[in-house]
């Protein structure tokens, strides 16, 4: 049983290593969503946005990022105007300044979504 588990665990890292870089390709975008959605005061899409970033950056390996977007997801779900959407945007910030150092990232794609 081990020996599939290894095997199987083997696999799974194998096809995770494939879409990495397509997963770090895409992160600008959602960047830029976020900031957006911080400036627009679209709390709930960005709770999903950050949830989202949260199950995929635990699964590729970053669960730094992981646990900063967890605790985005938290403090989103929780403002409730008309609470300073400064307080939510310092919980925020820390998970982009993180992605940004993501081995990859470019942050001149960001500019490809302004207004997303």
């Amino acid at each position: 049983m081990e020996r599939n588990e290894t095997r199987e665990t083997r696999e799974d890292q194998a096809i995770l290593q494939k879409f990495l870089p397509q997963f770090i390709d895409h992160l600008p975008g959602q960047v830029a969503q976020i900031e957006a959605m911080l400036r627009q005061r679209s709390i709930e899409q960005l709770a999903q946005a950050v949830h989202q970033i949260k199950g995929t950056a635990g699964m590729y390996g970053f669960p730094e990022v992981s646990a900063l977007a967890a605790r985005a997801e938290v403090a989103a779900r929780g403002f409730k105007p008309p609470a300073d959407p400064d307080v939510l945007a310092r919980e925020v910030q820390p998970l982009i300044e993180l992605i940004r150092q993501i081995e990859g990232y470019d942050v001149s794609k960001e500019g490809e979504h302004v207004g997303a």
